[in-house]
């Protein structure tokens, strides 16, 4: 018998989004050897998980748990559901509660970690938008993957340097479209400090250091909605959280730099990204400052907590966004 586990972290205030997800697992083409043990973690969310998943049905080879928590990050709730995971389970996959899944992503994903790989992804395409994620023009990397490596009836396998390259600098692997062997990310949790962006990306870079064979689907199997989402809803320079979800994006990069073995080339590379994160968030926190709106104190100060080099970068990043603004060399994001 195979055992996968699939979590989701639930924060919503419209109903029916939760339903939707579900009902895509109850979908999923498994075989009658697979079981799959639903664990929905409700992070105290406005609109109780309850009512949703008593509308659903499954068949026998489901099974669902749900805990209830007080409000505590993304973050916390999936580490909440990991550690309900039972013992026996062989794989692990997350599901957004906005997201949905095609009824062959959980069997291909399974297929592909029973060939060898410890962990698999596929792509995703968002809600509203005619592309899928690969095909954007956001993931250069991965459409040349796809054209330079043999697709191996929908999967394609990469070497460590190539998955971490790819997450690393395009994050293709959005948490929905992920699904791993779990003996391979014992002992693995997301950072709960990372409140709005980082978090899940540090994640799977650990899982993939910590893997040794990995692949992937050009296929888009995920479907990504808008439900409450804080990372997109924070994107945008007039976003109340836009200053928090940067300054976590450049503490993930930094703690990235810190605590996993890069390769030379990804090593200068989120070298630059560190370098690029730290002038807009200068640029960012000035500019809340001269208008006299935005968090951006609270913002600052929260940053110089955790960064003990942020007294020094600061000022330094502040002659050079100043300099590269009057020269328009320095070009915000």
């Amino acid at each position: 018998m195979t055992k996968i586990a699939v979590i989701i972290p639930y924060y919503q205030k419209a109903s029916g989004i939760l339903r939707r997800a579900l009902e895509s697992i109850s979908l999923q083409r498994l075989s009658p050897e697979q079981e799959v043990e639903i664990i929905v973690v409700d992070d105290g969310s406005p609109l109780p998980a309850a009512q949703e998943v008593e509308a659903v049905e499954f068949k026998a080879q489901f099974s669902l748990t749900l805990i209830k928590q007080a409000n505590a990050g993304v973050a916390e709730a999936r580490n909440r559901g990991l550690r309900q995971v039972d013992a026996a389970t062989n794989y692990i996959a997350f599901l957004d509660s906005d997201d949905w899944w095609q009824e062959e992503h959980l069997s291909q994903g399974v297929r592909a970690l029973e060939k060898g790989h410890d962990f698999y992804f596929c792509d995703n395409r968002r809600q509203g938008h005619h592309e899928s994620h690969f095909a954007s023009g956001e993931a250069a990397l991965m459409s040349g993957y796809i054209k330079s490596h043999k697709n191996d009836g929908g999967i394609i396998s990469l070497t460590k340097d190539e998955i971490g390259s790819v997450v690393l600098r395009e994050f293709p692997t959005q948490l929905s479209t992920v699904v791993y062997r779990k003996e391979k990310g014992e002992g693995l949790r997301f950072d709960p400090s990372f409140k709005n962006a980082g978090e899940d990306m540090l994640f799977i870079l650990q899982l993939v250091h910590q893997s040794d064979a990995a692949c992937f689907s050009p296929e888009a199997r995920v479907e990504c909605g808008e439900g409450v989402n804080i990372y997109f809803g924070n994107i945008g320079w007039d976003a109340p959280g836009h200053l928090t979800r940067l300054s976590d994006r450049l503490r993930s990069h930094v703690h990235i730099r810190d605590v996993i073995a890069l390769s030379k080339e990804n090593a200068a590379w989120n070298n630059k990204q560190i370098a690029k994160l730290r002038r807009d968030f200068v640029f960012h926190t000035l500019r809340q400052w001269v208008a006299h709106k935005g968090a951006w104190p609270q913002a600052a100060r929260a940053l110089a907590r955790q960064d003990a080099s942020f007294l020094l970068w600061f000022p330094v990043h502040t002659v050079q966004v100043s300099i590269g603004r009057l020269l328009k060399t320095y070009h915000p994001a």
